[in-house]
């Protein structure tokens, strides 16, 4: 339910919903969901990665992007790995994250453009040298794309 609501709410902050409201929504949105789940699990929720701020936007993005290269995102985020200089940043991302895990900081604007932003760039293939957050919302889902 934290990543529906996160989802959901955007880089606005939490949805709140009714319980028939998160049905129907959960319903709707379900792929997204368990893919994000899936990818990040939460065996990773101490290490301030496997949580429902960082599903929120990997579900928001599995509308957009393409599901391997988000995959291989989240594996580089969860386990450390990082192939190659380009995707250093999911290295500071992950270091920075783990902060939040430890001293108990939910700055949640911040917290979600970062890792919004972070995600855009290695889709992009661009090379960030320094954390920046997003201030607006990166990978709107289907119904916020106007025709």
């Amino acid at each position: 339910m934290s990543a529906l609501n996160v989802m959901l709410g955007s880089i606005k902050g939490r949805a709140s919903l009714t319980p028939s409201e998160a049905d129907e929504a959960m319903s709707k949105h379900r792929s997204a969901i368990c893919f994000a789940m899936e990818h990040l699990p939460a065996g990773q929720y101490r290490a301030g990665i496997g949580n429902g701020l960082c599903r929120g936007v990997i579900a928001r993005a599995y509308y957009s992007q393409d599901r391997d290269r988000l995959a291989d995102f989240c594996n580089m985020l969860t386990s450390g790995i990082i192939p190659n200089a380009k995707h250093r940043c999911i290295g500071l991302l992950r270091q920075w994250l783990q902060t939040f895990a430890v001293n108990g900081d939910y700055r949640y604007k911040e917290r979600y453009g970062k890792i919004e932003r972070t995600l855009a760039a290695c889709l992009k293939g661009e090379t960030l040298t320094k954390l920046y957050a997003s201030t607006q919302e990166l990978f709107p889902l289907p119904e916020e794309v106007s025709s």
